[in-house]
C-alpha cells in the first residue's frame, strides 16, 4: 500500500507540474494544486462508508424489516421466544443495537416475540438462561455435563386452584375418572393414579358434579400448593395442557442454585423467615394451622435467585428423569422435611404412584 501511495503521489505531483492548472484538481480551493490536495484526495479514497442501524425494537416485524432494508442493511437470523410484555410479532431485541454504525449490507439479527404464553392454567413465568456450569453435588463437588436450563419456569408451585381447574377440564373432556375418591386416567391403558381426594391432607374434593377447592380451618387455600398427587398426576397436568412439562432434576437444580453460590434455593443459608420446612422438632407453619398440612400460600416468603418462589420448602417437587424403573426424583424439600432436604442438590427417590401431603410440582415451558 505504501508503495502505491508513493507512486500515486509522484504521478500527482508530476502531473501538476507538467500539465496546465486544472481547477478540478484544486481540492482545497487555494489556487494551487499541491501535496495538500493529494492528501485530501487520499483521505477520501481511504474513507470507509458506514450506515447507522435503525432502532427497530418494539416494531412489528414487517416494519422492522422495511426499516432495515431502507438503511441498506439486511435481516440476519430471526429467533423467537415468548414474552409477557412484547406483543406477538414485535421485536424484543436486535443485534447490532440501534444507533450503531456498521458497513452497508451488514446483517441485523432479530429476536421476535411469540406473545404471552397461551396459558389455560394461569401460570406466572420467569425466563431463565443458566448453562449449569456452576452446579455442585451434595458434597460440593462440581457437576459436569448435565446441562442447565434455558426457558420459562413457573414462578410458583402449582396451586390447588390450578390443579382443580385441570381436574374439571379433564373430567369434562373424558380424560380422567374418579374411583373411590382417587382420580385416575380414564381408560384401561391409562388407569394410573393421579390424585387422592380421600387423604386427610388433600384440599380438593368432588361435589358429585365438579371438583372444588375446600377451605382449610376457615382459610381459602386456592393459592396454596397442590399436594397428595403422584408423579403421574403431575405429568398428566403437563400433558393435558401440552405446552407444559416437568423440569428434569438438573434443570430444576440449575434454576434453584442461581449462579452456583446457593446451597439452598434461598441462598447460602435458610431459616424460617425464608422457607417453610421443619427443624429440630419445630415446623415453620407460617400460616399458623393447628393440623397438617402446614403448607403456606405460594410466594409467602418472596422470591430468590432468578425470581422463583418456594424452590426450598413448602412442598417437594416432582421432576423428570433422575431415577430409573418405577422411581422419579423430587427436589427442594417440603414443610415436613428438615433443611438438609431443602438443599438444591438433595434428591428424594420415590415411586411414581406415591401420593403424599408433602409432594407437589411446578412446570416449565420451552422457548
Amino acid at each position: 500500500m505504501k508503495y502505491l501511495i508513493v507512486l500515486l503521489s509522484t504521478l500527482f505531483i508530476a502531473a501538476s507540474v507538467s500539465a496546465a492548472w486544472d481547477p478540478a484538481s484544486d481540492i482545497n480551493n487555494d489556487g494551487i494544486v499541491d501535496i495538500e490536495d493529494f492528501s485530501r484526495l487520499c483521505m477520501h479514497w481511504l474513507e470507509v462508508e458506514f450506515v447507522q442501524v435503525p432502532v427497530v425494537e418494539g416494531m412489528d416485524y414487517n416494519d422492522a424489516e422495511a426499516a432495515i432494508l431502507a438503511a441498506d442493511l439486511v435481516v440476519g437470523n430471526v429467533s423467537q421466544r415468548y414474552d409477557e410484555s412484547v406483543q406477538k410479532g414485535h421485536i424484543i431485541s436486535q443485534s447490532p443495537a440501534g444507533g450503531e454504525n456498521v458497513s452497508p449490507a451488514s446483517a441485523v439479527d432479530l429476536l421476535s416475540s411469540k406473545g404471552a404464553v397461551g396459558d389455560a392454567a394461569g401460570m406466572t413465568w420467569v425466563y431463565i438462561e443458566d448453562d449449569g456450569s456452576n452446579m455442585k453435588d451434595t458434597a460440593g463437588n462440581p457437576i459436569d455435563g448435565q446441562g442447565g436450563f434455558t426457558g420459562y419456569m413457573s414462578k410458583y408451585e402449582t396451586t390447588n386452584a390450578q390443579y382443580c381447574q385441570f381436574l374439571n377440564d379433564a373430567a369434562a373432556s373424558g380424560d380422567i375418572k374418579l374411583v373411590s375418591g382417587v382420580v385416575t386416567g380414564a381408560d384401561e391403558q391409562n388407569d394410573l393414579v393421579y390424585y387422592d381426594t380421600t387423604q386427610s391432607s388433600s384440599q380438593i374434593a368432588w361435589s358429585g358434579e365438579v371438583f372444588y377447592v375446600e377451605t382449610f380451618e376457615g382459610q381459602d387455600v386456592s393459592g396454596f400448593p397442590v399436594a397428595c398427587l403422584s408423579y403421574y398426576g403431575a405429568k398428566a397436568f403437563c400433558d393435558y395442557y401440552s405446552w407444559y412439562r416437568l423440569p428434569t432434576d438438573f434443570e430444576w437444580q440449575a434454576a434453584a442454585d442461581f449462579d452456583g453460590s446457593y446451597v439452598y434455593a434461598t441462598g447460602a443459608a435458610i431459616d424460617f423467615s425464608k422457607a417453610n420446612y421443619y427443624e429440630d422438632g419445630v415446623f415453620a407453619n407460617p400460616e399458623g394451622f393447628s393440623s397438617f398440612p402446614y403448607t403456606s400460600s405460594v410466594g409467602h416468603f418472596g422470591e430468590f435467585g432468578y425470581g422463583l418462589c418456594d424452590m426450598s420448602g413448602n412442598v417437594c417437587e416432582w421432576t423428570e428423569y433422575g431415577a430409573s424403573g418405577n422411581y422419579k426424583t423430587l427436589q427442594g424439600g417440603g414443610w415436613s422435611n428438615d433443611k438438609s432436604y431443602c438443599s438444591v442438590s438433595h434428591k428424594i427417590y420415590q415411586q411414581k404412584d406415591f401420593m403424599s401431603h408433602n409432594y407437589g410440582f411446578r412446570v416449565v415451558l420451552d422457548e
